[in-house]
């Protein structure tokens, strides 16, 4: 009995030693904290999809890249050092078109900041055609470009199926022809569209038809009806097939009759010029008027026709069909006024009475008499068919007839 009373002393004696041993051993060896606060990993979702930044742990700097993107309302993903904390928290959205510092708190307290730079490229919004280049057989030749109108301008003659382009545009735009045709006599579209989509469109006008002039043969815009109305320009070939017309305020339109056309080709500047000559109709109302002509896709106008259909001087017939030097011009018709105009080899005479000419009209107004002396010898030399003008004070031109000047 008093052995077992003495093992069981014995027991809780060593477990007692134990217990101070094991506390001794705690004691001994102190908790160590991590001082790890890196941020190991950062991307934002870019275009639907997630992005690596550049992490530069020298100085704590995160960089992306990108071209116009919405920063805002962005959630990060970040993968940072083990036992570490970051602030603010890699859930909450941010607004990335600035700098946002993080802050990783590591086990033991310590901190590091690391600052996300995003350089965001605006896209470009530059859309336009910088140059516009022909290529015709061996020679470049360069089209004039109006940027405010949109238009590219280029006379090629003939070789409008007959030519390569050769385009600059702006960085980072581009281009594309708007429909399928090739049929440079008409105008051609292209588009051109920037880097954020925004587009432009130009028009390309090869051999572009022009009225460079429209006169009558005083080179005045006063007419009477029945007379004849000169209109020239470049590639202005006005035809049977061609809408034109003559259109005052109100709307009323008038139809002028071709009565003839010229025309040359000028090579040096791929040009080919025309002259058409049409007669104002008999119907036409006193007002003024524009000329609209409607031509290969394109409307070009003419403004201040004056017409005045009042007291309009006619010639019926002429005394003789064949006049000679010394012979008096002698005219019937209604109207008649002292005034008329020759055109001589490129001139113009203009006739009315001054201290050595005479032209003479009857009361009536129905005859007008002119004396043909040596003052107007060179209308005989070459013999040749002439047209006999009527006007009035203004110089404003009524119709023609045609005599034989021999």
């Amino acid at each position: 009995m008093a052995m077992n009373k003495l093992l069981i002393r014995t027991f809780w004696i060593f477990i007692f030693l134990g217990l101070i041993a094991c506390s001794h051993d705690d004691s001994s060896e102190p908790l160590i904290l991590s001082s790890e606060k890196k941020i190991l990993s950062f991307q934002l979702p870019i275009d639907g999809a997630y992005v690596e930044g550049s992490i530069n742990q020298d100085d704590n700097i995160i960089s992306f890249n990108t071209t116009g993107q919405d920063l805002n309302g962005l959630k990060p993903k970040i993968t940072y050092s083990e036992k570490a904390r970051i602030s603010p928290s890699e859930s909450a959205a941010q607004n990335f078109s600035t700098e946002i510092a993080y802050t990783v708190y590591a086990e033991d307290g310590s901190t590091a900041v690391y600052r996300v730079n995003v350089n965001n490229r605006q896209l470009s919004t530059e859309k336009q055609i910088l140059s516009f280049v022909v290529k015709l057989e061996d020679e470049d030749v360069e089209a004039v470009i109006n940027e405010d109108e949109k238009e590219i301008y280029i006379d090629v003659g003939s070789h409008t199926n007959d030519f390569e382009t050769a385009i600059t545009i702006s960085e980072k735009a581009t281009i594309e022809r708007i429909g399928d045709s090739f049929d440079y006599t008409k105008p051609i579209e292209y588009k051109v569209t920037a880097e954020d989509g925004s587009y432009a469109i130009y028009e390309l006008q090869v051999n572009k038809p022009n009225i460079d002039g429209a006169a009558g043969w005083v080179e005045r815009l006063l007419f009477f009806p029945g007379a004849e109305v000169i209109v020239s320009g470049k590639f202005l070939d006005i035809d049977e097939n061609t809408t034109f017309y003559l259109e005052n305020s109100s709307g009323t339109r008038i139809f002028p009759q071709i009565t003839k056309k010229e025309s040359y080709t000028d090579d040096f500047a791929r040009t080919e010029m025309y002259i058409t000559f049409m007669e104002i109709p008999d119907n036409a109302p006193t007002g003024i008027y524009r000329l609209v002509v409607e031509i290969n896709g394109y409307t070009l106008t003419y403004d201040n026709f004056d017409i005045l259909n009042e007291e309009v001087p006619r010639v019926s017939s002429s005394e003789k069909t064949e006049y000679h030097l010394n012979d008096t011009l002698v005219l019937h018709g209604t109207n008649l006024k002292p005034y008329i105009m020759i055109p001589d080899n490129g001139s113009r005479y203009l006739i009315f009475n001054t201290g050595s000419v005479h032209v003479e009209v009857n009361e009536d107004k129905t005859e007008l008499r002119f004396v043909m002396d040596y003052h107007y010898d060179q209308f005989f030399w070459p013999e040749e068919v002439k047209n006999v003008y009527l006007m009035d004070e203004d110089r404003r031109i009524g119709e023609s007839i045609e005599l034989l000047f021999k």
